[in-house]
């Protein structure tokens, strides 16, 4: 069986298989649009995961540069659309201690489930009870800490 050659002058001036857009049956454009949607599909799902990280990560950014209010502005954003996500309540209250507001601090402590909570959040927790005097609570939440991770120096 004979191959016909297209007479259309774009294919024998050019490359052959190459057709230029006017020239593509139906089926290529339904896969070049099929392409297309899947390449903008992907493009949107992969974008959206990523904004509250990217905000998480500015947050830790500016709380490490001292800039704490613009940084506890983000985690507290973040903790109030994201509840589940835990490790944004984690340092949130970190982040209040390396600001100094100690009652705020505490005050958060009723929203986490001590046994699950990391050490370095104790610890935190209990140098801004003794901060503000609440020895007791300072002592119970150092204790947690060693016995978590007995070579913390604070606990």
């Amino acid at each position: 069986m004979k191959k016909m050659q297209p007479t259309s002058h774009y294919r024998t001036r050019h490359s052959p298989g190459i057709y230029p857009p006017h020239q593509l049956r139906p089926i290529q454009h339904f896969s070049l649009l099929l392409l297309l949607l899947t390449a903008l599909w992907q493009s949107c799902a992969n974008a959206a995961p990523t904004d509250p990280e990217v905000k998480y990560h500015q947050a830790i950014q500016l709380a490490r540069e001292g800039r704490h209010d613009q940084a506890l502005a983000l985690l507290r954003e973040l903790t109030a659309d994201y509840p589940l996500k835990r490790d944004y309540l984690y340092d949130y209250i970190t982040v209040l201690g390396w600001a100094a507001h100690y009652d705020q601090e505490l005050a958060q402590a009723s929203r986490l489930r001590l046994a699950d909570t990391p050490a370095y959040v104790l610890e935190s927790l209990g140098h801004a009870a003794r901060s503000t005097g609440d020895l007791e609570r300072a002592v119970e939440y150092y204790r947690m800490t060693t016995k978590r991770e007995p070579d913390r120096a604070d606990g």
